[in-house]
């Protein structure tokens, strides 16, 4: 399964904060999404990215500074089947969230500094 360590800043304690996730590529974009196993809140880390939209993702040896954004209603249609593709689980988080969408994020490699 594609994994990735995404490194945030927490949204109130302002610390470092690891949390390895499941991934969808797409295009140059990596794609992570909250479903927090189907549970009635939002996991931590989707609210340090709205807070804090920058942050960087680690794929095996490689670091990668990004930029996260939160998926509008047509983006989370067209990707949402494809982490279901990589762990059907996916859908059985769906239907425990109840009335909760949960968070998808579009991160985008961050821009290059001259």
């Amino acid at each position: 399964m594609p994994a990735l360590i995404l490194d945030t800043i927490g949204a109130r304690s302002g610390l470092p904060r690891s949390s390895a996730l499941l991934d969808v590529r797409d295009g140059n974009d990596v794609v992570v999404v909250g479903t927090n196993f189907g549970q009635f809140r939002h996991p931590a880390w989707t609210a340090n990215l709205v807070v804090h939209p920058d942050a960087e993702i680690e794929v095996g040896a490689v670091r990668l500074a990004v930029e996260s954004e939160l998926a509008d209603q047509p983006t989370w249609d067209r990707l949402w089947p494809q982490f279901c593709a990589i762990y059907p689980g996916y859908a059985d988080y769906l239907e425990r969230c109840g009335d909760r969408i949960p968070r998808l994020f579009v991160l985008h490699p961050a821009a290059q500094q001259s």
